[in-house]
């Protein structure tokens, strides 16, 4: 059973503006082959997506995970919509890059429809001509460099706030 019939029998055994708790691999949340299952996601109202620990489920299960709760037939909340959609070129800056192989990456075209977590931060250069000749390769380069990664290191990101306030 793909994941698209699995998300689909469960949200036929809800009633309508009931919610269902699952946990995904996070590869359905920014594989191009998963967008069939994104966008079903979509048709229903994402309240939460938690990103879980990478060890949360060993030894059982090497998968890095996200629990998703969906609630059935209601139109997804303003916070969870366009405000962070991407653009070519968008620079993803991972601020707990322990878990990925890359903290910085640029966005391609077939980048642009992926659900973002909170460590995910969205920087993009809107005028290329500007008073610091910043660019988006030259973002790139500086925010790869070893001694910024090291900078970083060194730092607690913490949240402070749930992200995902809204109407409720």
């Amino acid at each position: 059973m793909n994941q698209k019939n699995f998300l689909e029998r469960n949200l036929q055994l809800l009633k309508d503006k009931k919610r269902v708790d699952i946990i995904l691999s996070k590869t359905y949340f920014h594989a191009p082959n998963q967008q069939i299952v994104r966008d079903f996601i979509f048709k229903h109202n994402i309240q939460f997506i938690i990103d879980l620990l990478h060890n949360t489920f060993r030894p059982h299960n090497n998968t890095k995970c996200i629990a998703i709760v969906i609630q059935k037939n209601k139109p997804q909340q303003n916070n969870m919509g366009n405000e962070k959609a991407l653009k070519a070129k968008d620079i993803l800056y991972i601020r707990r890059w322990s878990y990925w192989s890359s903290s910085v990456v640029i966005a391609s075209p077939y980048d642009l429809k992926v659900i973002l977590t909170r460590k995910i931060l969205v920087l993009r250069v809107n005028k290329l001509e500007n008073e610091y000749n910043l660019t988006q390769k030259y973002l790139l380069y500086a925010l790869s460099h070893q001694l910024t990664f090291e900078q970083a290191n060194n730092k607690s990101f913490i949240d402070t706030t749930l992200p995902n306030i809204a109407d409720r």
